[in-house]
């Protein structure tokens, strides 16, 4: 798995999320919360769209530099995938509860989860999940030598609670 990232933080990450929202045109107007956790297990990461401006996406503080940049495209990819409309979840009242499913492209499917090896399977070939590690394949395009283009340019946006946020120049 390689050495985990010494610091894996917000403040050492958001150069690297500023270049992946601009190259996958995530709009300004949502707002990601990004949290390192403590996922242990299958799990590295995740993201959940909430609405058209709010996305909460969880990455494992467990990982090396080059897994957290990988995590990092493939869950912002899940973002992009909601508000470019390409993909929703849909929720269906049924007779014992709900029915969850995702509409890719138009077409629907069940949203599987991952609750045993067979769905496990169905989830990790769905066109979402196929589309978001082809994504994350294109990491060291992004961020050759897993790093950000020395070419960008960041403007300072603002600082939160000791966080300096930036915005990368177009």
């Amino acid at each position: 798995m390689g050495r985990t990232a010494k610091y894996a933080t917000l403040k050492t990450y958001q150069p690297f999320i500023d270049a992946i929202r601009k190259d996958l045109k995530i709009p300004d107007t949502m707002i990601i919360d990004l949290r390192f956790a403590d996922l242990r297990g299958r799990r590295s990461g995740d993201a959940t769209t909430h609405s058209k401006t709010y996305s909460k996406v969880r990455v494992s503080k467990h990982l090396s530099h080059n897994e957290i940049l990988r995590v990092l495209m493939h869950e912002l990819r899940h973002v992009w995938q909601y508000t470019s409309g390409t993909m929703e979840s849909k929720v269906e009242k049924i007779k014992r509860g709900y029915s969850y499913k995702k509409v890719w492209n138009n077409t629907v499917y069940d949203d599987y989860g991952m609750k045993t090896r067979t769905h496990y399977n169905k989830y990790y070939t769905s066109p979402w999940e196929v589309d978001a590690r082809a994504y994350a394949d294109k990491l060291f395009t992004l961020f050759p030598g897993g790093k950000v283009k020395a070419v960008q340019s960041r403007k300072l946006v603002g600082v939160v609670g000791g966080v300096k946020f930036y915005k990368i120049a177009s």
